[in-house]
């Protein structure tokens, strides 16, 4: 028989609370971060945390059969995502390439017809394509339009509509090396006077022209007026490459 003033229910309470924490702490617990521990509280508790308090005991996982197993078998692969945006388009590849007497490049081939094969290649700010064959540069009859009446300012050429390929060409004179392009949007120009290149200066004075300082040793001549579309012309110095013939044919 219990003696008088004895709580028979008070032990096993305190007891059954004990273990409740202990449960619940092992039903919360995950396995812990490499750096973290596990720590029981002096009221029975367990907590995780990156190291114990004071009056904690840091407790042995693997003791409590709580340990983290080995890892699980790879998942399988997810779904491939969407394809990203097209990039930027790169630098053509080597291909056959136009070069003069010394080994140095006149242009990359982009056309042939006949003994013309077309080639193209940067000239100050502008890739332009041009025409040449075995003995140099084609002729081609280059001019340029203006609408005063003797040459000066801004000089116009023609545009093509259906340009293919995406480049303007050049047209040269192969006595003096002087070639033109189109380099503007087209507008509607009235023309008045054109220059164009000459083999003699009576050339152009029998023909009541006047022989121009720039080009050097062009002639202009009055014409019209006429309506025309054309683009602001820019003159290239194909001189200036120091290209000696005959030009030849090299692949990659």
């Amino acid at each position: 028989m219990l003696a008088t003033g004895d709580t028979p229910t008070r032990r096993p309470i305190r007891m059954r609370v004990t273990y409740l924490l202990i449960a619940t702490a092992l039903v919360a617990y995950a396995p812990p971060a490499a750096a973290d521990v596990l720590c029981k509280t002096r009221k029975g508790a367990m907590m995780v945390r990156a190291s114990c308090k004071r009056r904690e005991t840091q407790l042995d996982p693997g003791a409590l059969g709580i340990a983290r197993g080995p890892d699980g078998p790879e998942g399988p692969r997810g779904a491939n995502g969407s394809a990203g945006p097209t990039g930027p388009q790169g630098a053509p590849g080597v291909g056959l390439v136009v070069k003069d007497a010394n080994g140095a490049a006149v242009g990359a081939v982009v056309g042939m017809s006949g003994e013309e094969v077309e080639v193209a290649r940067r000239m100050g700010n502008q890739s332009v394509r041009f025409d040449v064959r075995t003995t140099g540069f084609s002729p081609s009859g280059p001019q340029l339009r203006f609408p005063t009446t003797d040459c000066s300012g801004q000089g116009f050429a023609p545009f093509p509509a259906n340009l293919d390929p995406p480049l303007p060409l050049a047209l040269i004179q192969p006595s003096d090396k002087v070639g033109v392009h189109p380099s503007g949007t087209p507008v509607n120009v009235t023309v008045n006077s054109y220059a164009h290149a000459v083999d003699a200066v009576t050339d152009c004075t029998n023909a009541g022209g006047t022989i121009l300082g720039s080009p050097p040793g062009w002639c202009c001549e009055a014409t019209g007026p006429s309506m025309m579309t054309l683009s602001p012309a820019t003159v290239d110095n194909f001189g200036a490459l120091n290209l000696v013939p005959p030009f030849h044919i090299e692949g990659p």
